[in-house]
């Protein structure tokens, strides 16, 4: 696996995806989101013992940790989304919401 090249990629697709979901609104592009979500989550599964118990922890502790993740780039897209539509940089968070 070369990081590098991943990255690329990751932003690549993100990209299209972006220009695809733009303009459908907040509602509409956070239930494809869900969607597509949704998905992912189905695919961690223990083929032998489906909706088994131990599933659905599994599934918890991804969609966890893929929420840390979400929340670690957030700041970044906001930056380059306040930049790009001339907007002032956020303000730092106030002590204790991070």
């Amino acid at each position: 696996m070369n990081a590098r090249r991943d990255a690329k990629k990751v932003l690549a697709v993100g990209d299209k995806i972006a220009a695809l979901l733009s303009g459908l609104g907040p509602e509409v592009q956070g239930a494809i989101l869900a969607e597509m979500v949704s998905r992912w989550l189905a695919g961690h599964m223990v083929i032998d013992e489906p909706n088994s118990v131990e599933v659905e922890k599994m599934r918890k502790d991804v969609l966890v940790e893929w929420l840390k993740l979400v929340f670690k780039m957030t700041p970044a897209n906001e930056a380059m989304l306040r930049e790009a539509h001339g907007l002032p940089p956020s303000a730092p968070p106030k002590e204790g919401m991070n």
